[in-house]
């Protein structure tokens, strides 16, 4: 799973949160996780699944985004579904 944000904020902290539809929280992954990757001001997040896959069902995220310097955020906030 995917997930990508664009923005003109840089440099940022990054923080992804997914949790399913009854509020639990199924992945979270900060600035430091190793799944993150970003070619200019285009910011991606591969979840693997390594630590197991999601169970079927509607999940929800947040992908945070936050200026080091100046604290300036932005937030982009999606669903999606896992279908098996």
């Amino acid at each position: 799973m995917k997930f990508r944000v664009e923005t003109d904020i840089s440099p940022v902290i990054k923080n992804l949160s997914v949790f399913s539809l009854d509020g639990v929280l199924v992945k979270g992954a900060d600035d430091d996780d190793s799944g993150w990757s970003s070619v200019g001001n285009v910011y991606d997040y591969l979840w693997n699944f390594s630590s197991g896959k999601p169970a079927s069902g509607v999940y929800f995220y947040t992908l945070k985004l936050k200026h080091t310097l100046t604290g300036e955020t932005a937030e982009k906030t999606g669903k999606f579904a896992v279908v098996r």
